[in-house]
């Protein structure tokens, strides 16, 4: 993945953030949401540590990335700001509906 690729994913994801902790909070609180003070928001860690392993938390940033970079490898021709939360999460449930199966 180029620079230029991976900046425009960043970019993505920040937005999509963003407009995933307006949907939690009420419509006085979600309007002083933006990207200045969105990292202030988010919880600092991004891992959890549950049956001796460590695991990514759900809408983290990264999680949020490697949601779009996983959609992007299984559908090339989408275009990086068409990809909506709705979409990370139907693909983040059919991995775990496959990784139950392989189990």
């Amino acid at each position: 993945m180029n620079a230029r690729k991976s900046k425009r994913i960043t970019r993505h994801m920040k937005t999509l953030l963003i407009e995933w902790v307006k949907t939690l909070l009420p419509e006085e609180e979600a309007a002083k949401v933006s990207l200045q003070n969105i990292q202030h928001l988010m919880p600092k860690e991004q891992h959890y540590f549950a049956d001796n392993r460590i695991y990514l938390n759900a809408y983290s940033p990264k999680w949020i990335k490697n949601g779009i970079k996983r959609i992007l490898k299984q559908y090339p021709d989408t275009e990086i700001e068409m990809i909506t939360m709705e979409k990370i999460l139907w693909t983040m449930k059919q991995k775990s509906r496959y990784q139950k199966i392989t189990l």
